[in-house]
């Protein structure tokens, strides 16, 4: 019975062989053809290409979202930390702004969300940045300036705030205008950055609908 077995393994064996040599002389007889000569021509290929045409590939990438207008623009007013509110995006910046406003920075960091916290650490950590670093920024950008929501635009998952920052005033003259980006995270709306490199918020306050950026 062993000496069968035996047996059979090595016809096995020597089947699988010659399959090999068989696979290997197909290759060998077919790839000359393959380029495109026979043994009887010369291996010297010559490749030629016609004139150049140029192309274009183009993808279009659409950014849906709902714009609603603040009308008249709405005038932001400090809060206190206990009576803020993050019940909706409007809440979650005016919490944002008077944290800033009154120098708090640790509540200004737990309006962000965990991610967003964790990437403005590190950030802070790489640029040697401190907590005084930021209160005095917001200080010399926020102090005796009035601050007010213009729009509100919806996309996807995300709510983000268009204001504006002015001296105050009847005539006051506008020396900021940006966007806070807002998330729907844990029951609650808090900043978020995954907006940060994302075109439409990048490049929405260009108040263009089309953007064209060629790649190479």
């Amino acid at each position: 019975m062993a000496r069968r077995m035996q047996l059979e393994v090595e016809i096995g064996r020597r089947m699988l062989s010659h399959a090999s040599k068989i696979a290997c002389l197909l290759c060998l007889c077919s790839f000359p053809y393959s380029l495109g000569f026979t043994s009887e021509s010369s291996p010297n290929l010559q490749f030629r290409a016609g004139p150049p045409e140029k192309k274009q590939f183009i993808v279009d990438y659409v950014y849906n979202y709902i714009r609603r207008r603040f009308d008249p623009p709405a005038v932001v007013h400090q809060v206190l930390r206990t009576t803020a509110s993050f019940a909706t995006p409007e809440d979650a910046f005016v919490s944002h702004v008077s944290a800033m406003l009154g120098g708090d920075y640790d509540w200004w960091l737990s309006g962000w969300t965990p991610k967003a916290q964790a990437f403005l650490n590190e950030q802070d950590q790489k640029t040697n940045r401190t907590p005084q670093d930021w209160k005095a920024a917001w200080q010399r950008s926020l102090s005796g300036k009035e601050i007010l929501l213009l729009e509100r635009l919806e996309t996807g998952p995300y709510v983000c705030l268009v204001y504006s920052v002015r001296t105050s005033g009847p005539e006051g003259k506008e020396t900021l205008r940006s966007l806070y980006a807002a998330k729907y995270e844990a029951g609650r709306w808090l900043a978020t950055q995954d907006l940060a490199e994302d075109p439409f918020l990048f490049h929405y306050l260009e108040e263009k609908d089309v953007i064209t950026i060629t790649v190479r």
